[in-house]
């Protein structure tokens, strides 16, 4: 039910936020890939944010395969890829577990209600404290991310 609802207020942000931004016809995005690992390990699942350092830069975001690879996009684009720029990068995994409280559903069909949890160390997903940033060149970027669990 909480994802559900937060699926709902990051669609209503995007829904409102993209038509003030405005149109930039002709973006010029740039193929840009990550590949990240945990431990050494492929890290499947994790949203990755790239948050450009100025105005001239375009949000872009992915999510990883079970290969941990992404390929970022934006919303404003005609394709994969971002625009040229500095970012910061921010990564960030979540997993969902049931509370064990339950909801009435639709024909009163009891639901688990469930919570998400950050499995990440937060300084991976906070734009102030990351120690990831990327320069996207013209032309096809691959960037690698090295994440480290807690010791």
């Amino acid at each position: 039910m909480l994802n559900r609802i937060l699926l709902i207020v990051l669609s209503f942000f995007v829904l409102l936020i993209v038509p003030l931004t405005g149109c930039r016809e002709g973006l010029k995005t740039n193929e840009t890939e990550f590949t990240v690992t945990l431990d050494g390990k492929p890290l499947e699942g994790a949203g990755i944010n790239l948050i450009p350092k100025d105005e001239k830069g375009v949000r872009a975001f992915g999510m990883t395969d079970a290969a941990g690879k992404c390929q970022v996009q934006t919303l404003l684009g005609n394709s994969g890829g971002t625009t040229v720029g500095e970012y910061i990068v921010t990564v960030s995994k979540k997993i969902t577990k049931p509370t064990g409280e339950k909801i009435k559903g639709p024909n009163d069909v009891m639901i688990d209600v469930t919570d998400s949890e950050e499995i990440l160390p937060s300084h991976y997903n906070d734009s102030n404290k990351t120690p990831f940033t990327v320069t996207v060149k013209p032309g096809k970027n691959s960037f690698s991310l090295a994440l480290e669990s807690p010791k």
